[in-house]
């Protein structure tokens, strides 16, 4: 009985699954649906937004592997090597990385050995040498299409030659040496142009590379340190190159952990003790935006004066800080006026400083001048705007009044904008010009007013002066002007505002300058708006001449944005910030933007810093919304779980307050957008507990004698 059973639910086990084959077989796809297939994927091969998101955990078309919807991994095979390469050969593929994208190799090698005496390698080395002897001549007539083939019979050569050197007098191991690239990231415009500039940089290396597209799993098994399944036909399609044990143990390193080789010390690395080196501005084209953040106590102030040391120590770098507070660097400056010209430019309320833009200053280079008189006529306009306000030049004809008064001061001066030779008759000239200039204009109204003519009797400009709602205009610019630049018996009852002159000379040759806005402790909102945007204005404009002189020096100009979220409440900051961070790429500018609330940056990112920020520190932020937020912008979504790590509880001991967290004051850092790492900066303890890297101290009077008053003590 139970035998029957057996034998029935056997048959009905076998019945099903003649069931399941006969379905799978009607389910085969045909050959036409499987080429279309194919087609199709190959098309869209360079989108990463094909196919459409799932969300499944993890799925793939023929192009490359997704998982959920945002993921996407693409692969590579590299399948040769140049005659020459650089052992960072890695780092300049990583480097040109955008949006967060992760670059990984998978290298797979095995033993091997060449029998120089075999039949197979005798007759590669006979035909090797046959084609050189038949090779034509070469000449200075037929150089030129003979290069390829004298390059690739040189490399030849010296490849049997090493080689052979390698394994019988050295005595070194050979390897079958097999490398796969793989390439990961939020599918999106990011990714796919960063595969574009990884396949350009690879050619410009000479790097034989190809996109796995089909098979995609057949592949994985054989790279895959979990199988190392050896599918025979995925080897035939991957680069089988041959070489020593020395030249493997190089392409790999042994300096796992390090970063950097040049430049300036960031910190040390808290896993591997290496310290992490990164070199400001590599070239003159690069962009250079770095990002510091983090909340207070969090050691940013430490971080950043560490790193402004270095960059003033060395002669290729000029700064200029733009400091909210008002007193965050006055030690530093100290230090650094011991050696070279420092410049502190009090901008705040009250202390009746002001930097004259109208006067045309020449750098000595020609092809940086050839802007300089749009830029004082910009920064000239921009300043009496300032002084204006919103309110007026909502006004249908303040803008005219405005360029007709600037435009006039220049002409009456001699100064022609087409002829470069006419901008030094520009010195002398200052913004009381175009105040009484302006003042000529409405006197101009009332003799027209008057008479009914004018010294120039142009129709057009009768016509103007004769506009009512321009003389009423002009009327309010006037008086507006003349509570800035009139006596006081006039109503100049801001005079007081424009009362010492900054000089143009000592400030686009120092080599640091503080625009110091002494904010400390103050609302924004309960300050004098038109003193805080002229403050912004003449920090920019400071900036933006010393970028200038210094490129015509050949060095670069640094600028440090401290608390940077405050300059949102500044008016009219935006045209500043937003000019060096998108713009002063070509003027060789580094920027450097801090701020203990980038909470704020995030809620309203008026200056568009996210898209353009380079590099970046990132401290402890306690806030794991915001940590998720800012990780999001950056690109950086594989990072949260790093920069979750550095949110610290301090623990009480005997004696003292103190973390026992490694993570304590440490920063994540993401340099060029490549390699990403965890530091902390640790100095001697007589330097880091000098006044220079104090936070809130009084500085309102430099203590020479707790100031270390030379570089070589750092």
């Amino acid at each position: 009985m139970a035998k029957e059973k057996r034998k029935k639910k056997e048959k009905t086990v076998k019945k099903k699954e003649k069931a399941v084959k006969k379905e799978r077989k009607l389910k085969k796809p045909s050959s036409l649906e499987v080429w279309g297939r194919f087609l199709l994927e190959n098309y869209h091969r360079n989108n990463s937004l094909y196919p459409k998101a799932r969300e499944y955990e993890f799925y793939t078309c023929g192009n490359a592997t997704m998982s959920k919807k945002d993921f996407i991994t693409v692969y590579y095979t590299i399948d040769g090597y140049p005659g020459n390469l650089n052992i960072d050969f890695r780092d300049s593929i990583r480097y040109v990385t955008m949006g967060g994208v992760k670059v990984s190799f998978i290298s797979s090698f095995e033993p091997t050995s060449i029998d120089w005496s075999s039949q197979r390698v005798q007759s590669k080395i006979k035909t090797w040498s046959t084609i050189e002897d038949e090779s034509e001549e070469v000449n200075n007539y037929n150089y030129w299409e003979n290069i390829a083939n004298m390059d690739s019979t040189s490399r030849r050569k010296e490849s049997l030659v090493y080689l052979a050197d390698a394994e019988i007098r050295r005595m070194r191991k050979l390897f079958r040496y097999r490398t796969m690239m793989v390439v990961s990231g939020v599918r999106g415009d990011d990714f796919d142009t960063t595969l574009k500039r990884i396949e350009e940089v690879c050619k410009q290396r000479e790097l034989k590379i190809t996109r796995v597209t089909q098979q995609i799993f057949n592949f994985l098994k054989a790279f895959s340190p979990m199988s190392m399944e050896l599918d025979s036909k995925v080897l035939k399609q991957v680069g089988n190159n041959t070489i020593p044990d020395e030249m493997i143990a190089r392409m790999s390193s042994y300096d796992q952990g390090k970063v950097g080789k040049t430049g300036i010390i960031w910190g040390v690395d808290i896993k591997s003790g290496f310290p992490v080196y990164k070199k400001i501005k590599k070239t003159d084209v690069d962009a250079e935006n770095i990002l510091i953040t983090a909340e207070t106590g969090g050691g940013k102030s430490f971080l950043i004066k560490w790193l402004l040391i270095q960059l003033l120590m060395q002669n290729e770098y000029n700064g200029t800080i733009n400091d909210i507070e008002g007193k965050e660097y006055m030690y530093l400056a100290g230090l650094v006026a011991n050696h070279d010209p420092v410049v502190i430019l009090d901008l705040s309320d009250g202390s009746g400083n002001y930097f004259d833009p109208v006067a045309i200053r020449l750098s000595g280079n020609k092809e940086l001048d050839e802007d300089m008189f749009s830029l004082c006529k910009s920064y000239t306009t921009s300043v009496v705007n300032t002084l204006l306000g919103t309110k007026l030049l909502e006004k249908e004809w303040t803008e005219i009044i405005v360029d007709t008064a600037v435009g006039r001061v220049y002409a009456n001066a001699g100064v022609v904008q087409e002829d470069m030779s006419t901008w030094s008759r520009s010195k002398g000239l200052g913004l009381r010009d175009i105040y009484f200039e302006v003042k000529k204009l409405y006197s101009e109204v009332l003799e027209l007013e008057k008479t009914g003519t004018l010294p120039v009797g142009d129709r057009e400009l009768i016509s103007l002066k004769k506009n009512e709602d321009y003389r009423k205009t002009l009327e309010l610019v006037v008086a507006k002007m003349t509570s800035y630049f009139g006596t006081l018996a006039e109503g100049g009852t801001k005079a007081n505002m424009f009362v010492n002159k900054v000089g143009l000379e000592e400030v686009v040759r120092a080599k640091l300058v503080v625009n110091s806005f002494g904010l400390a402790g103050k609302d924004p909102s309960k300050l004098d708006p038109i003193q805080l945007g002229l403050s912004q204005l003449y920090a920019s404009i400071i900036s933006h001449l010393r970028s200038i002189f210094s490129k015509a020096e050949g060095k670069y100009n640094f600028k440090v944005w401290e608390e940077f979220q405050r300059w949102g409440a500044i008016p009219g900051s935006e045209l500043g910030v937003k000019t060096a961070i998108t713009g002063g790429r070509k003027l060789g500018d580094i920027n450097i933007i801090i701020s203990n609330n980038v909470k704020e940056l995030l809620d309203e990112d008026r200056f568009g810093i996210f898209g353009n920020i380079t590099s970046f520190a990132i401290g402890a932020i306690d806030d794991s919304d915001v940590r998720d937020r800012l990780c999001d912008r950056l690109s950086i979504p594989l990072l949260k779980g790093d920069l979750a790590k550095l949110v610290t509880k301090k623990t009480d001991t005997e004696n003292s307050k103190e973390s026992t967290s490694i993570y304590d004051k440490a920063f994540l850092v993401r340099l060029d957008k490549s390699v990403s790492t965890i530091i902390k900066v640790s100095l001697p303890k007589h330097i880091s507990q000098s006044n220079i890297f104090k936070t809130g101290v009084n500085q309102d009077k430099v203590n020479e004698d707790e100031l270390i008053t030379d570089f070589d003590e750092i």
